[in-house]
């Protein structure tokens, strides 16, 4: 691609006819010797070219055919990890070309380009599982978004973050510029309005970790706060909140230091060394959910509907996922959730899919599946007490017993999931931001002779009590000792091999994954096979079929170690589908995971590719006894109303009453469908 990089070096001293010359000439190459990745990146080389000497129209005309063939590339064949992979490498021109279309006041097509730009891997998932047959999937347009909003009764607000290429001390990199939000109303009305974050000196990628941070959320930077940022001291006094707060001149991230200095002091260079511990939190997630508020809220609050009853859908895009809409706060500090009834997802498409699986004719399930506190839990592991009386009093409420302790084993769960309508899990939980299919919630072990507790997972305690959550810096992995022949994950990414126990105790010997399509096969007593997996996260094949070709759910393999894993839930479930018509899981981040260009990958996505058309999820470390009482108004809620989205903003108000600290109460958020 010599062209290419030739080409390149033109372009980046500005010498632009020289540039397209080249890339043209390299088209031409690309095309002849059928090289259509090489083809894409060319297309896009132009169009940039094209945007930055403000020929829109050029520039709209290149790019598009760079999409067109990227999304060429997207083979039926390929997995869904490497499907968000490809789609991951070639998200950028999404966002160019919308911006190309902003420019030239092309509102409703760079809608469709937003629209298309995102959750594409996943809407593949959910078509297979609306229609088994090949359906390909369709390229979204204003009368298909407009026919969403409708049959979901519903504003939607769908948010684009444009990232601009700007020179900072003489190297180019690309920032946050442009906030694009539209708003689509159930009458068809569609609204646009931008940010220029630019103008308002706001970076989102620091934004958001360093309002987590407030949030006292765990698994970011240990120190999110930067030089310029204000804040209030523990330590100051009443009288000193009517004067500005102090001004962060330096930080040590590694010493955990903080040097700050006072608006009010005569010498400016003075200044007072801090930690993070010293900082009053509360007073800066105030001041943090109000910015928010300013910038994702305001400049579109008019356009939202009155009536706090009518559902708003927050489709969010990149670190955007992180934010609670429910507690973000007006200048009057009133909170969102008192003006609306919220819900959020991943794309207008896929809410259109979980609408169609909220239709779809299922099995008769009518099991309700309420697991509280699993015992044994992996080592590390807390009991939570609040998540016991949570599980028991949720099914009083629905006229059923709940699954504790000993009986809420992994593989006692697995079984139970697929005849059950309504799944709640409450537990502990955690997330992989690297890869996000190592999200889990923790169940109950059996079977198992850890006594190494290295590399163990820990919890942490607040104020409040007990959160259900982990420090994610660690990820469990049981450890054998004594070499029995115990199945182990000790890296669920490498193929390691794992063995288990037949009836007869002889040792079963299973291999990880080779060519990521592997099956390997093992005897039982009457040497008939037993399909069995290998690493869980390569998409191996677990359902052996019978002689009627159907697939069986088979747990005589998976691994009893406690853990759930997003992975599992993926493979297992799949082709099998839940029939549950919601599942909340109420532990820590479990709507967390891995952000990519088709949403969070993690355990919410793994639910609903599994079936389930509306998962509620929580967003940071929960508190126990706080999460316990949320869930089970949310319990009495939905018996009054049927509706999902209308029972959490009333079991939200209700605990909000009790627990005023928005910690306490807006970490959940429901994806899908409301009725």
């Amino acid at each position: 691609m010599a062209l290419n990089n030739l080409a390149s070096v033109y372009d980046n001293l500005r010498k632009y006819p020289e540039a397209l010359n080249y890339y043209q000439q390299a088209l031409t190459l690309v095309k002849e010797i059928g090289n259509r990745s090489g083809e894409g990146d060319t297309y896009a080389n132009i169009g940039f070219l094209f945007a930055k000497q403000n020929n829109f129209s050029e520039s709209e005309k290149y790019l598009t055919s760079a999409i067109e063939v990227f999304e060429s590339l997207n083979s039926k064949k390929l997995q869904d990890t490497d499907k968000i992979s490809l789609f991951d490498r070639y998200i950028n021109n999404y966002s160019i070309l919308q911006k190309v279309l902003i420019k030239q006041n092309k509102t409703l097509p760079a809608l469709e380009i937003a629209e298309r730009g995102r959750a594409s891997a996943f809407k593949e998932l959910l078509a297979k599982q609306i229609s088994p047959q090949e359906t390909p999937i369709t390229i979204p347009t204003i009368s298909q978004i407009q026919n969403t909003a409708k049959t979901q009764k519903a504003t939607f607000v769908q948010y684009s973050i444009i990232r601009d290429e700007f020179d900072v001390n003489g190297k180019k990199e690309w920032l946050d510029s442009q906030l694009y939000i539209w708003v689509i109303k159930p009458d068809g009305d569609i609204q646009f309005r931008s940010v220029n974050l630019q103008e308002k000196n706001v970076k989102l990628a620091q934004l958001i970790p360093q309002f987590r941070t407030y949030l006292g959320i765990r698994g970011d930077n240990k120190i999110a706060y930067k030089i310029g940022d204000k804040v209030r001291l523990k330590s100051d006094r009443s009288r000193d909140l009517k004067y500005d707060p102090w001004v962060i001149v330096s930080v040590n991230a590694d010493k955990g230091i903080i040097q700050v200095t006072n608006p009010l002091w005569n010498d400016q260079k003075q200044t007072k060394e801090i930690t993070i511990n010293d900082i009053n939190q509360d007073a800066d997630l105030s001041n943090s959910l109000q910015k928010l508020h300013q910038i994702l809220i305001e400049p579109i609050a008019d356009l939202l509907p009155k009536n706090p009853e009518e559902k708003v859908i927050f489709i969010p895009q990149k670190e955007l996922f992180g934010v609670p809409f429910p507690a973000l706060a007006d200048s009057n500090n009133q909170y969102l959730i008192e003006k609306h009834t919220i819900l959020t997802a991943p794309s207008i498409q896929v809410l259109d899919s979980t609408h169609k699986l909220r239709q779809k004719p299922v099995n008769n399930a009518q099991n309700i599946l309420i697991v509280g506190n699993p015992s044994p839990m992996p080592s590390g592991w807390q009991p939570l007490k609040y998540s016991e009386t949570e599980a028991k009093e949720v099914a009083q409420i629905l006229q059923t017993q709940p699954i504790l302790g000993n009986q809420a084993t992994k593989a006692n769960i697995i079984k139970q999931l697929p005849q059950a309508k309504i799944i709640h899990f409450a537990t502990h939980g955690t997330f992989a931001d690297q890869n996000g299919l190592d999200s889990y919630i923790v169940l109950g072990v059996t079977n198992s002779k850890n006594t190494n507790n290295n590399d163990i997972v820990t919890t942490t305690k607040t104020d409040n009590g007990i959160l259900r959550s982990a420090d994610n810096s660690e990820i469990f992995t049981p450890k054998n000792t004594n070499n029995d022949d115990i199945l182990t994950t000790a890296n669920i990414n490498n193929n390691d091999i794992s063995t288990t126990r037949n009836n007869n105790n002889s040792d079963i010997l299973t291999t990880g994954n080779i060519d990521n399509n592997g099956i390997s096969t093992t005897r039982n007593n009457n040497n008939s096979d037993i399909l069995t997996t290998g690493n869980i996260n390569n998409n191996d094949i677990s359902t052996p079929r019978n002689n009627n070709n159907s697939d069986i759910l088979t747990t005589a393999n998976i691994d009893n170690n406690g853990i759930l894993t997003a992975a599992e839930i993926f493979n297992l479930f799949e082709k099998n589908q839940l029939s549950a018509e919601l599942a909340i899981l109420s532990a820590c981040e479990t709507g967390r995971g891995e952000i990519t260009g088709d949403g969070v990958i993690g355990l919410s996505r793994s639910l609903i590719s599994a079936g389930v058309p509306s998962v509620i999820v929580s967003l940071w470390a929960v508190d126990d006894l706080a999460t316990s009482e949320l869930m089970v108004e949310f319990y009495k809620q939905l018996k009054l109303t049927g509706n999902k989205a209308t029972a959490l903003r009333n079991a939200m108000l209700v605990t909000k009453q009790k627990h005023p600290d928005p910690r306490l109460w807006a970490g959940f958020t429901l994806i899908g469908e409301a009725e």
